[in-house]
């Protein structure tokens, strides 16, 4: 089989690339100075997820922001490697995924090769279908950088390209097969994060980590710090040295995940508390910072074993009753299995200890109640408003014990006695700094009014945004904070915006976002009035880490902002495709993200689809929706077009009588304050873009950025949003390029 996987490239003849050859070491260095300043800042106190932290910091110095409508983003090079995993076995969507190494190993030698469409004739061209581990390749690709607005991103290579000079996509070559990987470099946590990076305020060691960026390494002598997940899903898992630095492992590999697109659905990593021997695997970027990526069996090798504990089922209730009041005893229920593999070890104690009030912790032994796995303990009532924190331990015949959770200090199970009726807020409101609910896999009974259905948020394709995601319902209770639920499930698309609804369902997180999945839903009335949006500022929501309180209270509520301008139409700086844009009310940014069915975009070629456009420095009076977050940023979920106040475009006056050459005045006034009016000439029509920049070269506006006819324009600023001082205004048009200044004085 690899003999004739491999004649199927070679076989091809090849001509001399059109594109230079050079290192992978090339693409991927990164002058010491730069990941220094990433470091000293992280020292300084900005959290290398920040908005002033320079994300573009790491960075191969071959890519390029790109702008709105550019379709290249970084130069395009032949380069040679050692192909390190099949691309069917790395799981990246739709794609194929290849890592590759330089032979000549060590720091800055490692890339990720990417294919885009892995049924397209363009990227069975490429042969990167029968690519195999050992493989010594010469691959022709585009440089390009993910997230392209994350100082955590990291460099990628996509092949498919065509040959400028027959328009054909140029294969990869195969020039030799050797018997193995290459030997993983060892290294350390301690090298790519200082800190616990599964609870935040970790330090980033960019001096150190970068150059093993997509490096086959191995990491010695850790232990499983914490994981997350359920049986059949996606996990997320963390190992740690003897100094606590806790890094995460990232589940790339299908070998080393769960759930649909993986080997074995079911598979779960090691126990918390299991000592690893070593963990190998490539360095990836994730939202935390770095994380290993293990892509074969044999790259996690287990030291010792230790008990793996179960809270993660909905039958039976891991807990009952979900919501105690004062005079309830609470039955918490954990599965509890022996992962040695040796004969005869078995589960020896499982204690429960739990805190009242934030008290010391008190131990139950906990009993077996059902074959050798489930245990169950029962904490006595406590008195009404009281929180109860609890976590399991479990030891087995052997000594060997394990927690959960396995960080108690930054995430814990926990409950409130309440003397009442279930709310919304009881379900939403967390003690937890990830936003967690406390009700995770309990079913549960609640009531609300709909704010958003289907008809807001649909789940098909539509032009502006590619494909969606799931079609969504939300409800509220109240406008207090905490008081917006998300559904989940076809059982709950019969409700409509103003229905009383009552659902019952089993509670969950996903993707950071509380929900229930809806077993039954019953409409109570219809049409009553839909709770009015909770008016916010953008800068005390946006730009928040996962669970911060002022975000994460608003989470799956109807808000809205007031008098924002759009500051940002390329937040991830890949050419404004994802279509997400920022807003600000003068407080500090927040994004709006696309899959309502509103008909706005700030993508320009949706004009074809009718959409109407949104540009850097638009002004809009109002704008509603749902608060919500994914992809690591809270955001606005607009639903139709009336979530959008009135819109203020730019002031263009256009006199068509032709120039004989380009030229771009002086604006007027100047000072000025608070508007200001600049004329520019066109002798043919071009494409124009014309944008306001500060002192630092930091743009703060685009007033034009669209094909312009031959005549006269004069185009009015203002923007109440920015400080006195100097600003440069930047006019192209065709090859066309001029600069001036003007000042504000307020």
């Amino acid at each position: 089989m690899r003999v004739i996987a491999l004649l199927l490239i070679v076989g091809i003849a090849f001509a001399q690339s059109p594109f230079p050859l050079i290192p992978i070491q090339e693409i991927q260095w990164v002058h010491p100075d730069s990941l220094r300043k990433a470091d000293s800042l992280q020292a300084a106190g900005v959290a290398f997820n920040a908005t002033n932290f320079p994300h573009w910091i790491e960075d191969s110095r071959y890519w390029h922001v790109p702008p709105l409508s550019a379709t290249q983003y970084g130069d395009t090079f032949t380069v040679v490697g050692i192909v390190m995993n099949k691309p069917q076995m790395y799981a990246l969507g739709n794609r194929y995924a290849v890592f590759i190494q330089d032979t000549s190993g060590g720091p800055w030698s490692g890339i990720i090769v990417l294919a885009n469409d892995t049924t397209s004739s363009a990227t069975q061209a490429t042969g990167i279908q029968v690519l195999d581990t050992g493989m010594v390749v010469k691959i022709v690709g585009r440089v390009e950088e993910f997230p392209n607005a994350s100082s955590t991103g990291y460099t990628e290579l996509f092949t498919v390209i065509p040959d400028p000079r027959t328009g054909q996509i140029i294969p990869i070559e195969v020039l030799d097969w050797k018997l193995s990987r290459p030997e993983p470099v060892e290294v350390k946590i301690s090298d790519f994060v200082r800190g616990n990076a599964s609870a935040g305020g970790h330090r980033i060691n960019f001096s150190n980590g970068e150059q093993w960026e997509d490096v086959y390494v191995v990491i010695k002598n850790v232990r499983v710090f914490n994981r997350s997940g359920v049986v059949g899903g996606r996990w997320t898992w963390w190992v740690a040295d003897d100094s606590d630095n806790v890094m995460q492992v990232y589940d790339g590999s299908k070998y080393f995940r769960g759930g649909t697109g993986a080997f074995d659905p079911n598979w779960t990593p090691p126990p918390i508390g299991t000592k690893l021997e070593y963990i190998r695997g490539v360095i990836v970027g994730v939202g935390s910072g770095y994380a290993i990526t293990p892509l074969y069996p044999g790259d996690v090798k287990i030291l010792s074993y230790a008990p793996e504990i179960n809270h993660a089922f909905t039958s039976p209730q891991k807990r009952e009753p979900a919501l105690p009041s004062s005079s309830d005893p609470v039955k918490v229920r954990a599965i509890v299995k022996v992962t040695d593999p040796e004969p005869g070890v078995t589960v020896d104690t499982v204690k429960l200890l739990y805190s009242v009030n934030y008290a010391s912790f008190n131990e139950l032994l906990m009993s077996k109640v059902s074959g050798d796995t489930l245990w169950e303990g029962i904490i006595p009532p406590q008195a009404n408003g009281s929180v109860v924190r609890y976590f399991f331990k479990a030891i087995d015949s052997k000594g060997q014990s394990s927690i959960l959770p396995g960080d108690t200090s930054q995430n814990i199970y926990f409950y409130f006695v309440k003397d009442g009726e279930l709310k919304i807020k009881d379900l939403q409101y967390t003690i937890l700094r990830n936003g967690n609910t406390g009700f995770w896999d309990l079913r549960v009974k609640v009531r609300g009014i709909v704010v958003a259905d289907t008809s807001d948020f649909p789940a098909e394709a539509i032009p502006n945004a590619g494909s969606k995601d799931q079609l969504r319902v939300y409800i509220q209770d109240d406008t207090s904070a905490w008081s917006g639920i998300r559904l989940y499930g076809s059982a709950s698309h019969i409700a409509k915006r103003g229905d009383s609804v009552e659902v019952v369902g089993i509670v969950r997180e996903r993707n950071n976002v509380t929900e229930i999945v809806v077993d039954s839903i019953k409409i109570i009335t219809r049409n009553r009035p839909v709770y009015p949006p909770v008016v916010v500022k953008t800068g005390e929501v946006g730009n928040k880490p996962n669970g911060t309180e002022s975000s994460e209270k608003w989470e799956s509520m109807l808000v809205e902002f007031r008098n924002v301008s759009v500051t940002d139409i390329d937040p991830d700086r890949n050419g404004g495709t994802f279509r997400e844009f920022v807003v600000d009310d003068g407080t500090g940014p927040c994004r709006v993200n696309d899959d309502g069915a509103y008909r706005l975009s700030n993508y320009p070629p949706d004009t074809s689809l009718g959409f109407r456009i949104l540009y850097k420095g638009n002004k809009i009076s109002y704008l509603r929706g749902i608060f919500y977050y994914s992809f690591g940023n809270y955001k606005l979920e607009p639903r139709q077009d009336d979530d959008f106040g009135t819109i203020t475009k730019v002031e263009v006056a256009y006199n068509s009588e032709i120039p004989d050459k380009f030229e771009l005045l002086q604006n007027y006034p100047n000072p000025f304050n608070p508007s200001t009016y600049i004329e520019y000439r066109l002798p043919r029509q071009s494409y124009v873009t014309l944008k306001v920049y500060d002192v630092l070269g930091r743009e703060v506006a685009t007033l034009v950025d669209e094909v312009q006819g031959a005549g006269t324009y004069r185009v009015k600023f203002e923007n109440s949003q920015i400080s006195s001082g100097v600003y440069f205004y930047v006019l192209r048009a065709g090859g066309f390029v001029d600069v001036k200044k003007m000042m504000l004085l307020k």
